[in-house]
């Protein structure tokens, strides 16, 4: 009984060194992939930001992502918050048409307000 405790014991001494080997190992690498080609800077032609049931939230490009789920298909370049249902809630870009109450509005509503 007493070899089969101390078997044991020399197992757990010998996981527990394999296990802080592989650690550091780990935070090597981690460390390692940071400091080897530094690039800042990350290069797309568009960003589609999805919530948690898949549907699209943000969409950001020049142009802007097609999506089947939105419901404004006209070619913009900027950036788009939309709900739930794939209309536009906000846009940010230079072109377009202004989307108020589901329908595209023309350039006499499109006007910014900016509350401090």
């Amino acid at each position: 009984m007493d070899n089969q405790i101390k078997s044991l014991q020399n197992q757990i001494r010998q996981l527990r060194l394999a296990l802080l080997s592989l650690s550091g190992i780990l935070i090597i690498a981690m460390l390692a992939s940071f400091t080897f080609e530094k690039n800042d800077i990350i290069r797309t032609k568009g960003i589609i930001i999805e919530d948690v049931n898949g549907k699209p939230f943000i969409m950001m490009g020049n142009p802007i992502p097609t999506h089947k789920l939105r419901d404004r298909k006209d070619t913009m370049a900027g950036l788009v918050f939309l709900d739930e249902k794939g209309t536009d809630r906000l846009y940010m870009g230079k072109d377009g048409k202004l989307q108020m109450g589901g329908k595209l509005e023309g350039p006499k509503f499109c006007r910014m307000v900016l509350y401090h």
